[in-house]
């Protein structure tokens, strides 16, 4: 299994988080995709906590399943629009809307951790990733 990717974002009380864009791969190496039988990602499973509370409380948990599910944000072939890591590009990106991340505080940071299941477990592993969304207070 490959080490977790973490990702470090600012985003602004009451607005969605920034897109977190990142390159999906086997430990092989291959890039994962919706529609590969051995490569292919079969559900993505989404917690998000507070970074500050002690108890680690989960404030949202989603799940992704099925193509329709998975299409808007896991694509088939990467993409290079706004990835700054390097010239390759990217085969995932998520962004919950703003109507999903109202109960996010002000000077406050949230961890987003996504579980990546394959189609096909012995040959894709799961990968976990991390991101680190600080959100910054509109309040005076």
């Amino acid at each position: 299994m490959s080490a977790p990717n973490v990702i470090r974002a600012t985003m602004w009380e009451g607005e969605a988080h920034p897109p977190i864009v990142m390159r999906l791969a086997a430990d092989d190496g291959f890039n994962l995709n919706l529609s590969d039988p051995d490569y292919g990602i079969a559900q993505v499973d989404l917690k998000v906590r507070d970074a500050y509370d002690p108890l680690e409380t989960v404030i949202i948990t989603k799940t992704y399943t099925g193509y329709a599910q998975l299409y808007p944000f896991v694509f088939d072939s990467l993409q290079g629009d706004g990835y700054a890591f390097d010239d390759v590009g990217y085969n995932f990106r998520h962004q919950l809307p703003a109507s999903e991340t109202t109960g996010f505080l002000g000077g406050r940071s949230y961890t987003f951790e996504y579980k990546i299941t394959g189609k096909n477990l012995t040959t894709v592993p799961i990968q976990v990733h991390v991101a680190w969304i600080q959100v910054m207070s509109t309040g005076y």
